[in-house]
């Protein structure tokens, strides 16, 4: 992992032996400033029409309340992803394995965490998990439950009203095996290679209407590959997005990321 802050002599120069440049140093606080300004502006604005407005009846008033909640809730889980990026990328979270024959049981707590949200849009889930335990697996439970969560968030997200969401888990006697797909807007093809990358979205992404940081799939794939898995993907622009899973079986990790 690299320090995000670090201020070594070599910080200006790009290199893969875990160096950051002050580019990248300059783009992170740049973006998170950004991203913090847009709710703020937008909680002040909400303020500043509640106290000048004298015509407003308590309907709209709850509605601009309601409203006000929703950004700021927006803004906290923004600010808890950036510590969680900047933890991971400069070792400092601790990871807690233990036994993991209860992922089944955290992956359902998700799906119906999600499950609203997708009422809302009509879209279907397809589940097909194993039954059985799969024993030797060791999993941070909490830090997996996020990785579930961005990926189940991020199908039902990107899948249009109407669509499907189908959601697999297999296990064998090395690896247990998730599924994730999707029938949405999928990737462009130019854009995949950027995927994981911090505060990236694909174009196209906000025609969905969601105010994404692009932070999610960066943890993710930190979290998975901390715990000695593997995370990809393949997409078709237009037709979805299947993302994959792979934690290993018989492996116990104790270490900081």
């Amino acid at each position: 992992m690299f320090n995000l802050f670090s201020s070594k002599s070599n910080k200006s120069k790009e290199c893969d032996d875990g160096k950051i440049s002050s580019k990248e140093i300059f783009d992170f606080i740049s973006v998170s400033a950004h991203q913090l300004k847009t709710p703020m502006s937008s909680i002040r604005w909400s303020l500043e029409t509640l106290q000048n407005s004298k015509i407003m009846t308590e309907e709209e008033k709850k509605v601009l309340y309601g409203k006000m909640y929703e950004i700021a809730d927006h803004a906290i889980k923004l600010v808890d992803e950036m510590l969680s990026a900047y933890k991971l990328e400069t070792g400092s979270v601790v990871f807690d394995f233990e036994p993991g024959d209860n992922i089944a049981d955290i992956l359902n707590q998700e799906i119906e965490e999600i499950r609203p949200s997708a009422n809302k849009k009509n879209i279907t889930f397809d589940i097909k998990l194993s039954s059985g335990i799969p024993a030797g697996l060791y999993i941070d439970h909490s830090k997996i439950q996020d990785v579930f969560q961005n990926l189940l968030e991020n199908a039902v997200r990107y899948t249009r009203e109407n669509g499907k969401v189908f959601i697999t888990f297999i296990f064998n006697n090395q690896t247990a095996e998730f599924m994730f797909s999707d029938t949405g807007i999928g990737i462009p093809k130019e854009s995949q290679v950027n995927i994981f990358k911090k505060f990236f979205r694909a174009p196209g992404s906000e025609k969905m209407e969601y105010r994404g940081n692009g932070l999610g799939l960066f943890i993710s794939k930190n979290i998975v590959e901390s715990h000695g898995g593997k995370i990809w993907f393949e997409s078709e622009e237009g037709k979805g997005t299947t993302f994959f899973v792979s934690l290993p079986i018989g492996e116990k990790h104790n270490k900081l990321s």
